[in-house]
């Protein structure tokens, strides 16, 4: 496979080394056959300082967009609105394509069912997709099953399947139309008639190996790094993961067709409903209730607020950047984006002068923040936190589990108050999902007054 975007481009060799080239070779091939791939060849997944024509306005995301920057050119506060735009679904059908363009199997901060404090607001609406486009499985098949009853007022069942020893387990859909019962499957990007169940050969379980190699990647940083890079809940996730891989697909010389035929056998046979109105486990009822405190009604726990779009605020003279070119943390964030791939740095700047105190409000817990210098002079809520430096430039950067710490906990690190003791840019760093951003799904709203807009495409 050609044109890797560039996270895939350092990635993909390292499944061969840590799985055996039979392996590789094998499941690589039938991803390399299908033509459900996009993700892989990104163009905001790729260096921002490649060859860019450039462009002067932007409403909706472009699947050649590279970056993009956005200026607040004004004399007062403005905001940057952003959402998904699933308005005109003409069917289930296209509704998946659309949601399968934007959504995959990316590694998460977390299990959407042990934080439903946070997962319930994140996935209510567009943070979901504007920020993560994350998931598993059976999260993906839960999320479709949502979207299609929000946009087609549709029902479509969310299904769970699973071998004894957990070799094999799986979540997937069926809808069952006018054309009779039909297969969905979010996470193995693939629709079909069910009665071709036993035919069917997914080609995208190579990507099951991405994310075991960033498993793998996290547990080679020493606990130092650990500490500083990752949020508590996501460190505990990560140790989780490490420690369950019994999966057909988690093991060294997998084969393809040992998954295939577990697949087969077991989905027709063994399946079981996987319901959130269900009381089966205890984390489906604290789930609706964090829900049904975010504004949710019964029965729709999910995308309930897709009508309301993801607000990125920024105060006279900010700026935020897609991909920026001059991103100051950038091997502490191609770190992060080879564990969390399909994620690319939104950045939002400005200056900050000695002594000045400024209020932060952003709408997702940021992955850091970098200082254009090494002071360690730096002040979350009036206490001081000491910046690291830099890998690679005389600069300073606060890592996820830093500003956790300063700020109390993962969710109050949407809004704090951030001082220096010496003049410094910042930039707070925001994981994006890039398959919207490169997706004419994506949909910007924004005063022409207010911004000056800069827009590259590859």
């Amino acid at each position: 496979m050609t044109n890797l975007s560039g996270v895939f481009e350092r990635l993909v060799p390292m499944i061969s080394d840590h799985y055996g080239s039979r392996s590789y070779d094998e499941f690589y091939r039938r991803l390399e056959l299908a033509q459900n791939h996009r993700f892989l060849h990104l163009p905001l997944l790729s260096d921002p300082t490649a060859k860019r024509i450039a462009m002067s306005s932007l409403t909706q995301g472009s699947s050649r967009l590279s970056s993009l920057k956005l200026t607040n050119i004004s004399e007062r506060a403005a905001e940057i609105e952003v959402k998904a735009n699933f308005s005109k679904p003409t069917s289930v059908h296209s509704l998946f394509h659309d949601f399968t363009q934007i959504a995959h199997h990316y590694v998460r901060l977390q299990h959407f069912r042990d934080f439903p404090e946070y997962y319930s607001r994140v996935l209510a609406g567009n943070d979901y997709f504007v920020f993560h486009g994350d998931g598993f499985c059976c999260q993906l098949a839960v999320l479709f099953q949502a979207l299609a009853r929000a946009c087609c007022d549709e029902t479509v069942k969310a299904m769970y399947t699973r071998t004894d020893d957990f070799m094999f387990s799986h979540g997937y859909c069926l809808y069952d139309g006018a054309d009779g019962l039909h297969y969905f499957d979010p996470d193995l990007k693939a629709e079909f008639p069910y009665s071709e169940i036993r035919a069917f050969e997914p080609s995208t379980w190579f990507v099951n190996f991405l994310e075991n190699i960033a498993i793998f990647s996290f547990h080679n940083l020493d606990k130092e790094q650990q500490r500083r890079l990752f949020y508590s809940f996501t460190r505990e996730y990560f140790d989780w993961l490490g420690e369950s891989c019994t999966r057909e697909l988690s093991q060294k010389n997998s084969r393809y067709d040992v998954t295939l035929n577990l697949f087969r056998d077991t989905l027709p046979t063994r399946n079981e409903e996987y319901d959130i109105e269900s009381d089966d486990y205890p984390w489906k009822k604290k789930f609706r209730e964090c829900a049904l405190r975010q504004g949710a009604e019964e029965g729709r726990y999910f995308f309930q607020s897709l009508h309301e779009p993801a607000i990125l605020h920024l105060e006279p003279g900010d700026t935020f950047c897609v991909n920026p070119a001059n991103l100051l943390a950038r091997e502490e964030v191609q770190l992060l984006q080879g564990l969390f791939f399909g994620r690319v740095p939104g950045v939002i700047e400005f200056s900050l002068a000695a002594g000045e105190s400024r209020d932060v409000l952003i709408p997702e817990i940021p992955w850091g923040i970098a200082f254009s210098n090494s002071s360690h002079s730096i002040n979350i809520n009036e206490e001081e936190v000491a910046a690291h430096p830099l890998l690679s430039a005389a600069s300073s950067f606060l890592g996820m589990g830093d500003i956790e710490s300063a700020v109390g906990g993962y969710e109050q690190a949407r809004r704090f108050t951030l001082s220096a003791g010496e003049s410094t840019k910042v930039q707070v760093v925001l994981p994006l999902n890039a398959s919207f951003w490169n997706s004419e799904l994506s949909q910007l709203s924004f005063s022409q007054n207010n911004f000056q807009c800069e827009v590259y495409e590859s």
